[in-house]
């Protein structure tokens, strides 16, 4: 067996094959040359933004429940966004909390801004 490599040995050894600082933060490899250049990013999905939508749902059943949801969508504990948290509602959450006829109600009466 080779005898054991001398702490001095081991550290040149270090030092001749670390890399060096290139260009600022550029670093090059052991053997002198420039690193790989970066991958370019993958490209974006398409993105699609509704501006200016109005979307209206009529909710029924229990009247406690029906309640219940009006008083959390009147007082959020985090404020409302539509898909990104920049777009934030610019009408009321909830239009009435009680309708006879939740149809005739979006058909006919209900304000699309």
């Amino acid at each position: 067996t080779p005898p054991p490599t001398a702490p001095a040995e081991t550290l040149e050894h270090l030092i001749a094959t670390a890399p060096r600082i290139a260009h600022g933060y550029a670093t090059t490899q052991p053997d002198g040359a420039p690193p790989p250049p970066n991958p370019p990013p993958p490209p974006s999905p398409p993105r699609h933004y509704l501006a200016d939508a109005v979307f209206t749902i009529a909710v029924t059943g229990p009247t406690p429940l029906l309640e219940r949801i009006a008083h959390h969508l009147e007082h959020p504990r985090w404020a409302p966004y539509l898909g990104r948290r920049n777009c934030i509602p610019t009408e009321p959450l909830v239009l009435a909390t009680s309708v006879a006829d939740p149809m005739a109600e979006l058909t006919g009466r209900v304000p699309l801004s």
